[in-house]
Protein backbone atom coordinates (compact mmCIF):
# COMPACT_ATOMS: atom_id res chain seq x y z
CA UNK A 1 0.00 0.00 0.00
CA UNK A 2 1.49 3.39 -1.00
CA UNK A 3 2.34 5.63 1.93
CA UNK A 4 3.63 9.21 2.07
CA UNK A 5 3.53 12.40 4.11
CA UNK A 6 0.17 14.14 4.52
CA UNK A 7 0.03 17.50 2.83
CA UNK A 8 0.06 20.06 4.24
CA UNK A 9 2.61 18.64 6.65
CA UNK A 10 1.30 18.14 10.16
CA UNK A 11 2.14 16.01 13.14
CA UNK A 12 0.40 12.87 14.25
CA UNK A 13 -0.72 12.10 17.82
CA UNK A 14 2.72 10.79 18.81
CA UNK A 15 4.56 13.88 17.56
CA UNK A 16 5.83 12.40 14.27
CA UNK A 17 4.80 13.40 10.77
CA UNK A 18 1.25 12.39 9.81
CA UNK A 19 1.11 9.93 6.91
CA UNK A 20 -1.37 9.41 4.11
CA UNK A 21 -2.05 5.93 2.78
CA UNK A 22 -3.82 4.21 -0.08
CA UNK A 23 -6.27 6.26 -2.13
CA UNK A 24 -5.55 9.43 -0.15
CA UNK A 25 -1.85 9.17 -0.98
CA UNK A 26 -2.50 8.31 -4.63
CA UNK A 27 -4.77 11.34 -4.99
CA UNK A 28 -2.05 13.51 -3.47
CA UNK A 29 0.56 12.15 -5.93
CA UNK A 30 -1.65 12.92 -8.95
CA UNK A 31 -2.46 16.43 -7.67
CA UNK A 32 1.20 17.19 -7.02
CA UNK A 33 2.09 15.91 -10.48
CA UNK A 34 -0.46 18.29 -11.98
CA UNK A 35 0.63 21.28 -9.89
CA UNK A 36 2.43 24.35 -11.19
CA UNK A 37 5.95 23.22 -10.24
CA UNK A 38 8.08 25.79 -12.04
CA UNK A 39 11.28 26.27 -10.05
CA UNK A 40 14.94 27.27 -10.22
CA UNK A 41 16.33 23.77 -9.67
CA UNK A 42 18.11 22.98 -12.93
CA UNK A 43 17.63 19.23 -12.41
CA UNK A 44 13.86 19.41 -11.93
CA UNK A 45 12.55 21.62 -14.72
CA UNK A 46 9.18 21.10 -16.37
CA UNK A 47 8.05 18.31 -14.05
CA UNK A 48 4.50 19.61 -13.59
CA UNK A 49 1.99 21.15 -15.95
CA UNK A 50 3.35 24.64 -15.29
CA UNK A 51 1.86 28.04 -14.57
CA UNK A 52 0.54 28.66 -18.09
CA UNK A 53 -2.65 26.87 -17.07
CA UNK A 54 -3.44 29.77 -14.74
CA UNK A 55 -3.34 32.52 -17.31
CA UNK A 56 -4.76 31.39 -20.65
CA UNK A 57 -7.01 28.37 -20.36
CA UNK A 58 -9.25 29.71 -23.13
CA UNK A 59 -6.51 29.04 -25.67
CA UNK A 60 -7.15 25.65 -27.34
CA UNK A 61 -3.43 25.34 -28.19
CA UNK A 62 -2.53 25.68 -24.51
CA UNK A 63 -5.12 23.07 -23.54
CA UNK A 64 -3.55 20.73 -26.11
CA UNK A 65 -0.12 21.38 -24.59
CA UNK A 66 -1.49 20.61 -21.12
CA UNK A 67 -2.92 17.32 -22.40
CA UNK A 68 0.54 16.43 -23.76
CA UNK A 69 2.11 17.24 -20.38
CA UNK A 70 -0.51 15.12 -18.59
CA UNK A 71 0.26 12.21 -20.92
CA UNK A 72 4.00 12.57 -20.21
CA UNK A 73 3.33 12.69 -16.47
CA UNK A 74 1.29 9.49 -16.61
CA UNK A 75 3.94 7.84 -18.78
CA UNK A 76 6.33 8.41 -15.85
CA UNK A 77 3.73 7.09 -13.40
CA UNK A 78 3.31 4.00 -15.57
CA UNK A 79 7.07 3.35 -15.57
CA UNK A 80 6.94 3.58 -11.76
CA UNK A 81 4.07 1.05 -11.83
CA UNK A 82 1.70 3.52 -10.14
CA UNK A 83 -0.99 4.70 -12.55
CA UNK A 84 -2.04 4.30 -16.18
CA UNK A 85 -3.91 7.13 -17.88
CA UNK A 86 -7.06 6.12 -19.73
CA UNK A 87 -6.30 8.53 -22.56
CA UNK A 88 -9.68 8.49 -24.27
CA UNK A 89 -11.33 9.87 -21.10
CA UNK A 90 -9.49 13.24 -21.11
CA UNK A 91 -12.00 16.04 -21.55
CA UNK A 92 -12.26 19.79 -21.00
CA UNK A 93 -15.64 21.35 -20.37
CA UNK A 94 -16.71 24.92 -19.66
CA UNK A 95 -18.73 25.57 -16.53
CA UNK A 96 -21.54 27.94 -17.47
CA UNK A 97 -21.37 31.54 -16.21
CA UNK A 98 -18.39 30.89 -13.93
CA UNK A 99 -15.41 31.52 -16.21
CA UNK A 100 -14.02 28.13 -15.18
CA UNK A 101 -12.89 25.15 -17.18
CA UNK A 102 -13.11 21.64 -15.80
CA UNK A 103 -10.59 18.94 -16.63
CA UNK A 104 -11.73 15.36 -16.12
CA UNK A 105 -10.06 12.06 -16.83
CA UNK A 106 -9.91 8.52 -15.57
CA UNK A 107 -6.81 6.56 -14.66
CA UNK A 108 -6.08 3.03 -13.48
CA UNK A 109 -4.29 2.35 -10.21
CA UNK A 110 -1.88 -0.34 -11.41
CA UNK A 111 -1.43 -1.92 -7.97
CA UNK A 112 -5.13 -2.38 -7.20
CA UNK A 113 -6.41 -2.38 -10.81
CA UNK A 114 -9.11 0.10 -9.76
CA UNK A 115 -10.29 2.88 -12.04
CA UNK A 116 -10.21 6.38 -10.53
CA UNK A 117 -11.77 9.65 -11.65
CA UNK A 118 -9.79 12.89 -11.48
CA UNK A 119 -11.57 16.20 -11.80
CA UNK A 120 -10.20 19.72 -11.32
CA UNK A 121 -11.65 23.14 -12.00
CA UNK A 122 -9.36 25.85 -13.34
CA UNK A 123 -10.17 29.54 -13.21
CA UNK A 124 -8.05 32.12 -14.97
CA UNK A 125 -5.98 34.18 -12.55
CA UNK A 126 -6.16 31.76 -9.63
Amino acid sequence: MPTGFKLPLKENVSGGIALSKGDENNDKIVKLGLAATDNLNSFQQNIGIGQDMIFDLGDPALRGLLVVKIKKLFARFELQKRFKLLTDTLQWSEISNSGELQLKFRYMDIETEEEKLFSKNFKAGE
